[in-house]
């Protein structure tokens, strides 16, 4: 076990402290750039592929950043130069998905966020095909700075015995969430263990900073451990157990990924794994599960605000917290209110401006939509009705999840409820992808009013307007089109949607 351990709020100022270090560091006054010369070996000529450069946060969220194109030389080079004003940054290489013949859809990452360092001029040659999820490249570097790619691909395509991935396996198949009953949950794995292995054959080759934020990529690439502890914790695991017992546990886990000073991370690096960054998100809401046994957003912003550190750092702390998590809050206004007198990040106020407009009380915009026939269709045309609205998209998994076992049984309750429309908005760019989903019934029923935002995607103003982060999103308006409730948890089970429609009738 791993000692000199902090509470899990240390481990979250650990992250702070890199920031405001590089809030404080001069770095944007050294311009340079970064050269990508990208052979992708499936491309034909006329093809254009998509360099994304992101933020931390943004790059977390999905977020578009800074683009450029390039379409394929007559040498079979994608050449990117890419004007950098920072010393080191994420980006991302995408192209468009193939539909079917003839028709490209949105784009599709070709791998993993790539994290690079000014003055990178680098060969990469790729080899990829469409698939669901894409990031399945097989990949080669050359160049300056090259390795420190290679190693991270060679990391993320180790393959192993399967005795190990067995043996790994055991540890948790068992296990329910309880620390209790397995006080070695946070030390690291064999897996991981072999991945630094070969990650200490490239200390020589590449910087000491890409090393650090490879290796805490690596440290923090969570096995769903904190999945199961919050899933405990949700589950009422801890209902039998003594108060002793209880704090012992939250004590425990406050203590627990002591890896910083375990394995000697260099605290600016911190602040560049995405790993470490989702891994503290994933963090704090299992350990607001362990203190309040629910979703709390206001124990979970003031434990945030009360942190005395630079600004920068203090916002996008919050931000990813307003932003990452779907909270059962009946009213977050008091918090946005609060973070939008707090935060002066002009990005920032935009997202919690739009996040206002969708707490309780506050009446739902009007927007034209089509429904299949071509006909516009508002909100406004159904006053005086319960509306549910469900927005999704065709390859949602947790869209057709949703639909199939939630939404599916609550029509069929109250489809003879003349009070009550269900509205279904769907975000595909192809208009026959989305007719074939509702005819098929997989994400949607006949009987809904389903709506298409014309091929705008999430670029429609429903979805721009309303910050609409993830998918499937739900929106519970009342006879008079206010808000009742926007992507709280309660509309996500049947018994919970069903009563808070009920309490509308």
């Amino acid at each position: 076990m791993m000692n000199n351990k902090k509470s899990i709020f240390t481990i979250i100022m650990m992250v702070c402290l890199p920031l405001i270090i590089l809030a404080n560091t001069d770095t944007t006054s050294r311009s340079g750039k970064i050269s990508l010369n990208i052979r992708f070996l499936e491309s034909k000529p006329g093809d254009t592929l998509t360099v994304k450069l992101d933020d931390v946060f943004h790059i977390l969220n999905g977020d578009p950043g800074k683009t450029y194109t390039a379409t394929r030389g007559a040498d079979g080079y994608y050449r990117f130069n890419i004007p950098v004003t920072l010393d080191h940054g994420y980006f991302t290489l995408s192209k468009a998905r193939i539909l079917k013949a003839g028709i490209n859809g949105d784009l599709i990452r070709m791998c993993k966020p790539l994290f690079w360092e000014k003055s990178d001029s680098i060969d990469f040659k790729i080899s990829f095909k469409d698939s669901p999820t894409g990031q399945n490249g097989i990949c080669e570097f050359t160049g300056t700075g090259a390795e420190k790619y290679n190693a991270s691909y060679k990391i993320s395509t180790l393959q192993i015995h399967q005795s190990i991935w067995n043996h790994q396996d055991s540890l948790y198949r068992s296990w329910n969430g309880n620390i209790l009953a397995y006080p070695e949950f946070d030390s690291a794995t064999q897996y991981t263990l072999m991945r630094l292995d070969v990650l200490n054959t490239y200390v020589h080759k590449i910087s000491n900073f890409s090393y650090q934020v490879i290796k805490a990529d690596i440290l923090y690439a969570d096995p769903n451990v904190l999945g199961k502890i919050k899933t405990w914790a949700m589950n009422n695991g801890g209902k039998n157990l003594d108060q002793n017992q209880r704090n012992k546990i939250i004590k425990h886990f406050g203590n627990s990924f002591d890896y910083p000073n375990n394995y000697a991370i260099d605290p600016l690096a911190l602040a560049y794994s995405l790993n470490y960054l989702i891994h503290l998100n994933r963090k704090l809401q299992a350990a607001c599960f362990l203190n309040q046994e629910k979703y709390d957003l206001e124990w979970m912003y003031k434990t945030l605000k009360g942190y005395q550190v630079n600004t920068e750092v203090r916002d996008i702390m919050i931000m990813m917290l307003l932003t990452r998590i779907t909270f059962n809050s009946e009213n977050p206004a008091p918090v946005y209110n609060d973070a939008l007198g707090l935060i002066k990040n002009p990005a920032y106020v935009k997202i919690i401006s739009a996040l206002l407009k969708g707490v309780p009380g506050v009446k739902f915009g009007e927007f034209v939509l089509h429904d299949a026939d071509g006909r516009n269709r508002s909100i406004s045309e159904f006053k005086g009705k319960v509306l549910l609205i469900d927005i999704w998209y065709t390859g949602c998994g947790a869209c057709a999840d949703f639909y199939q076992n939630v939404l599916s049984a609550v029509e069929e309750e109250l489809k003879e409820n003349p009070k009550v429309k269900f509205i279904s908005i769907s975000i595909d760019r192809d208009k026959e992808s989305w007719s074939k989903s509702v005819q098929g019934g997989k994400y949607t029923s006949l009987d809904a009013v389903n709506l298409y935002t014309d091929g705008k995607m999430d670029k429609h103003p429903i979805i721009t307007s309303n910050s609409i982060l993830s998918y499937p999103s739900l929106i519970l308006l009342d006879q008079e089109g206010k808000i009742r409730f926007f992507n709280s948890e309660n509309l996500r089970t049947k018994s919970t949607l069903l009563k808070a429609i009920y309490a509308l009738l």
